[in-house]
């Protein structure tokens, strides 16, 4: 095992065992990353990486040529792949070096030196007009109450896609207008996680109800699925994905994924930032910053995130749509004599 030629992949089963708090979509990924530096290795030398590849020059050039060339030949690199592949590697070589593996002079790892490539790309930002793009186009969708649903949730309350398909019946108190997102569903480590509750706002919840009273296919169960497919089963977070792919290239709104939609909820959320924190589900202030900027706190109980959109969309209207909007714009001041 620590031979200077035990060949790089015969470890990472024991890796991705010992590192069980990793979220499944994580380990697939580091799979996947230390898969392309063995074939990088393959391609450059004509044999399989070992464990004496893990130097920081050969990952460093590793790093670099990730930068410039993308997995697919022919394909660009870009810092996002890189990054992704110092991580793993750098992830894996801690591993080595804790557990006296592989490590340098000092028992340190032997990739501690090497940097990992931070972006200074910019995420397109959804605007209300877009959000008003994407929901014209659900009504046009074979199934656009539900479809509907996803979308108020998504850009109205922020959870991840992976939170949203782990919703059941029973996460939706209906009589308290509040939703409880499961430990089991929530990002992070675990033994670590814990359920949070989320507070849609009118409009969201209207939508919502109207979704599963006249369209919602499946048992009424209470651990039965919040959404659903056309035959009644649970959704992944791939399915859901699919939805909102489908809706993008309908509407031609290139920056609509279901991150960008966090993003929006984050960027209209105009309540106080310690309740943002919570329903948000981070645990540092550093990522609330990152995702809202440097915004003030406000004492006041939020309003809808979505109203914007809603605004610009000129479609007719049902009346629960119509009730739930003069509920987000208030009583119309009184004309003067």
């Amino acid at each position: 095992m620590r031979s200077p030629r035990t060949p790089l992949l015969s470890v990472t089963p024991m890796f991705l065992a010992a590192r069980h708090d990793l979220a499944e979509k994580t380990q697939r990924s580091y799979t996947d990353q230390l898969t392309q530096f063995d074939a990088w290795i393959r391609a450059s030398n004509r044999r399989a990486a070992t464990l004496e590849d893990l130097d920081s020059i050969t990952v460093d050039a590793y790093v670099g040529h990730r930068l410039k060339h993308g997995i697919r030949a022919g394909s660009p690199g870009s810092e996002h792949q890189a990054a992704k592949a110092a991580i793993a590697l750098k992830s894996l070589a801690t591993f080595l070096a804790e557990r006296r593996v592989w490590h340098d002079e000092f028992g340190r790892s032997t990739l501690a030196l090497v940097r990992i490539p931070q972006s200074d790309a910019e995420r397109k930002r959804l605007s209300d007009e877009d959000l008003a793009r994407v929901l014209a186009a659900a009504e046009d969708s074979a199934f656009e109450q539900r479809d509907r649903a996803i979308l108020y949730l998504l850009a109205g309350d922020g959870p991840r896609e992976k939170e949203v398909v782990s919703l059941q019946l029973q996460h939706y108190d209906r009589i308290a207008g509040i939703i409880t997102i499961p430990a089991s569903g929530t990002k992070g480590r675990r033994g670590y996680r814990k359920p949070r509750v989320l507070y849609p706002t009118e409009d969201v919840r209207a939508e919502l109800d109207r979704y599963l009273d006249e369209h919602r296919v499946g048992l009424d169960d209470p651990e039965a699925s919040l959404i659903t497919t056309r035959t009644g089963s649970a959704f992944t977070a791939n399915g859901l994905y699919q939805v909102l792919h489908r809706l993008k290239v309908a509407s031609g709104v290139d920056a609509l994924c279901p991150h960008a939609l966090r993003h929006y909820w984050t960027e209209r959320y105009d309540g106080d930032i310690v309740d943002l924190k919570q329903e948000g589900g981070w645990n540092s202030w550093a990522l609330v910053e990152r995702y809202r900027g440097r915004k003030s706190r406000r004492p006041n109980r939020r309003q809808s995130t979505i109203a914007g959109a809603l605004s610009v969309t000129s479609k007719r209207r049902s009346p629960a749509h119509i009730s739930a909007l003069h509920a987000i714009a208030g009583p119309r001041p009184m004309a003067a004599s």
